[in-house]
């Protein structure tokens, strides 16, 4: 809508805007994501977060871990077929590129081309570095490890109700699990953390998505549509809003109400506090070809998983993927 003109450039709103410099990092990127100007407010913005049971690590003596390397041996720890408890909800099925995507930018950290994410800043593809072949090392050992054998087939729902069934350990997913997990475990059994962080980087990366209230091109009441967008972006309007919409509010003050501070979205209050630790990166949507890759890692970690194709060709694989779609979007 912004390529073709159908919405505003909030850009002559925004430099008058007192609350624009209070919003967070992730949503000024978000609202800016269209030739660095802002085309809409974000109300909110859906990142992931670090879910465990509480109460598992506390039994066995560990804390909520810190960078994948920790989730990885933890969740081993944790994992007793026994007793039908698995260190980790594993996505298998559909979605499965999600987790490689942010689990390569994790480990490539700053290398990664925020604006170009499958690409490094010195012009690689992202599955060509020693990073992302580290990335499928831990992927499998997650599966075979510490996950249930089903979770080879599992997308969001069945991830999520491996954790909230207490099947599982850990969970990496959305906001909106919060309400179901509040709905379905006993309080105080479980909690959140940020995410974990990659090797050597020390980062976290992922996507962050927003949708928000924007103004029509062709508008004739385009300063009363700006008062009612300041208005549904104000700190108290944002806060309620976002309560009632399991979302991570917009403002940096967000984290001085008690429901962020000291509930379960304290975690991404955290990694919205810290920027430079937990960064954001672009999914390469712009790319024509990136419908077609999603549905081929699908495939592809399922014939992994299974042993039959080896992490060196499907790595391979993608990188001749994306050199081709870098060569024809030229």
């Amino acid at each position: 809508m912004a390529n073709d003109k159908f919405i505003e450039d909030l850009s002559p709103y925004t430099s008058k805007w007192t609350n624009w410099n209070n919003l967070t990092e992730t949503i000024k990127h978000g609202a800016t994501a269209v030739d660095d100007k802002p085309y809409y407010i974000p109300y909110g913005v859906y990142e992931k977060t670090l879910f465990y049971r509480k109460d598992w690590f506390k039994a066995a003596g560990l804390e909520a871990p810190k960078t994948w390397d920790e989730l990885v041996n933890d969740a081993i720890k944790l994992t007793d077929p026994s007793k039908n408890r698995y260190g980790y909800s594993f996505r298998g099925g559909a979605g499965v590129s999600d987790y490689i995507e942010f689990m390569t930018w994790s480990n490539l950290g700053k290398q990664i081309n925020q604006k170009d994410s499958y690409f490094t800043k010195d012009g690689h593809v992202m599955f060509e570095t020693p990073e992302a072949k580290q990335v499928l090392d831990t992927l499998v050992n997650l599966y075979k490890k510490a996950s249930p054998p089903d979770s080879i087939s599992w997308s969001y729902p069945e991830m999520v109700q491996g954790f909230t069934s207490g099947e599982t350990a850990l969970l990496i997913q959305d906001p909106e699990v919060i309400a179901t997990a509040e709905k379905n475990m006993v309080k105080g059994t479980w909690d959140t953390a940020p995410l974990p962080k990659g090797t050597p980087s020390n980062v976290a990366q992922q996507p962050a998505g927003t949708a928000g209230w924007g103004i029509g091109a062709f508008s004739k009441h385009k300063e009363e549509a700006w008062k009612l967008v300041s208005f549904l972006s104000s700190p108290e309007q944002n806060l309620n809003f976002a309560k009632n919409n399991s979302l991570i509010p917009i403002y940096l003050s967000a984290g001085d109400d008690p429901y962020f501070k000291e509930g379960y979205y304290n975690s991404y209050i955290q990694m919205n506090a810290k920027p430079e630790e937990f960064l954001v990166a672009d999914r390469p949507v712009q790319y024509q070809g990136y419908a077609e890759y999603r549905a081929m890692v699908d495939k592809d970690v399922q014939a992994l998983l299974l042993g039959k194709l080896s992490k060196e060709a499907a790595l391979s694989k993608w990188t001749d993927f994306w050199k081709k779609q870098k060569e024809n979007k030229k």
